[in-house]
């Protein structure tokens, strides 16, 4: 941590681009904030060139920055609200945000705010962030499949576990999660079923 402490930006710089994750560090000052060094993952997740090292934003002159980007917004708005509970708190903190790109797709990110101290004091700040838009996208789908699957069964056959949908239709178990589930269900044997046969 104590590159990340550096006065030496380089040295800070070079540090972030050893990681394998999307990082920036965010330098405290008073109520405004600058940054002090972003490598280049966290750059090209936001599709930026550069972001300025030596500018002292406000969060409302950050805010004018990105307005030309309106999709951007709220999430910049909930990045400054963390920040600053970071900032105020000396707390760490994990989030989770999403935000709509200039092409209307919505990406989700995992952000980690860790406060740096110096002297007692929050310094700096180190956000780290992981794009987990095809986990959550995935876990939508499968929250929706459970969602469809609950509101169509109606009916499980207590002999032959044939399952009844919404229409009356009675089908093999199998058939229907691989019809609702989209994904193949194998054939396998329970461990209560093992000890059975080998008895």
């Amino acid at each position: 941590m104590n590159l990340l402490l550096s006065t030496e930006q380089p040295v800070c710089a070079d540090f972030l681009e050893k990681l394998a994750i999307a990082a920036v560090v965010i330098s405290v000052e008073g109520e405004n904030f600058s940054f002090f060094a972003v490598n280049q993952l966290a750059l090209d997740f936001y599709g930026l060139n550069s972001i300025p090292t030596d500018t002292v934003y406000s969060a409302e002159n950050f805010q004018s920055n990105v307005s030309d980007r309106p999709d951007f917004s709220a999430y910049v708005e909930r990045g400054l609200r963390n920040y600053r509970k970071v900032r105020d708190s000396g707390e760490a903190m994990e989030t989770e945000t999403d935000f709509t790109d200039q092409s209307g797709q919505v990406h989700w990110t995992q952000n980690f705010f860790t406060p740096l101290f110096f002297e007692g004091k929050v310094v700096r700040i180190l956000l780290t962030f992981t794009d987990v838009t095809d986990t959550k996208k995935h876990q939508q789908d499968l929250e929706h499949s459970l969602a469809v699957l609950a509101n169509e069964v109606s009916e499980v056959c207590d002999e032959c576990n044939r399952v009844s949908d919404q229409h009356g239709q009675w089908t093999i178990m199998k058939d229907y999660l691989n019809h609702q589930v989209y994904q193949p269900i194998s054939h396998s044997i329970c461990e209560t079923c093992a000890y059975k046969f080998e008895l």
